[in-house]
């Protein structure tokens, strides 16, 4: 089944028009002078999960990239994003990069980062690498797994 295949025209058109605004503004929000002061890494996570709700997983990744270069460290809150684009992208490369970062900041024992390299490597075919990342969580709680 399509994406919204199932939702009324109203919610396809709306769906269509936060797409088309996400691609056309992301840059331009975060390429002007007087809001990069501002910045943060919440402003960063907000753009990088609206761009990965909305279905712009390519641009998601494109910002995340950018908030690497501009010196930002990824919070958990990041890589939850990042590893959903990277599994919606099938993506395992990109996907074990942001593993590897996720271990060098500890945040891989994180509960919610745990269960999204857990759900990447599933969908990118990984079975056994997502049952490791689920194994190397301190107490692997039942609600969070099969997401």
């Amino acid at each position: 089944m399509r994406p919204y295949q199932h939702c009324t025209p109203r919610f396809r058109q709306n769906a269509a028009e936060k797409y088309l605004f996400l691609q056309r503004h992301a840059s331009y929000i975060l390429q002007r002078e007087e809001n990069r002061r501002c910045i943060s890494n919440v402003s960063w996570n907000t753009l990088i999960s609206a761009l990965v709700r909305n279905g712009c997983e390519h641009q998601a990744l494109g910002v995340y990239y950018r908030m690497n270069r501009e010196g930002f460290v990824p919070t958990r809150f990041t890589l939850t994003s990042v590893l959903s684009a990277c599994g919606a992208l099938v993506d395992v490369e990109y996907g074990r990069g942001c593993h590897g970062v996720a271990t060098k900041f500890g945040l891989d024992k994180n509960m919610y980062v745990g269960n999204a390299l857990s759900s990447m490597y599933a969908k990118c075919g990984g079975i056994e690498d997502a049952i490791q990342a689920l194994g190397d969580l301190p107490e692997p709680n039942e609600g969070f797994v099969g997401d």
